[in-house]
């Protein structure tokens, strides 16, 4: 484990900042604080903009950083999600079914992908990802 950290680049320790803030995202949640938890979800986001231009700047990519940023970004929205939820439940269930859609639609990606290609994907355009559904 502690080999696989020296290993980490720049990017991959952006990355890893999502996974970090997922936990925060739901600790302030918890706490009711709605402002505290906008501002750890916009800063998590954020940091998928940064890792991708640090990696680009810095000439780094590697398969472990693909799937640190795949995992960062579906940790840190669910996490999300779970706020929307907690602070707008009345929202959720007025659009049920429209949650319904884009959650199996989400999750129905990897599984095609695992099923067309057998292994993991990492997606991190919206035209990757309706490629895996054809």
């Amino acid at each position: 484990m502690l080999n696989q950290l020296k290993k980490l680049n720049i990017a991959d320790w952006i990355r890893c900042s999502r996974m970090i803030a997922a936990p925060l995202v739901i600790a302030t949640t918890l706490l009711g604080l709605k402002f505290e938890t906008g501002m750890i979800m916009l800063i998590g986001m954020a940091t998928d903009y940064l890792d991708g231009k640090a990696a680009r700047y810095f000439k780094v990519s590697s398969k472990m950083g693909s799937r640190l940023d795949s995992i960062g970004d579906a940790v840190l929205l669910l996490a999300g999600f779970f706020s929307v939820v907690w602070f707008y439940p009345e929202f959720i269930q007025a659009h049920i079914w429209e949650t319904w859609i884009l959650m199996i639609l989400y999750f129905l990606q990897p599984v095609i992908s695992f099923i067309k290609f057998r292994r993991e994907t990492a997606f991190h355009t919206y035209s990757a990802k309706l490629s895996a559904l054809t």
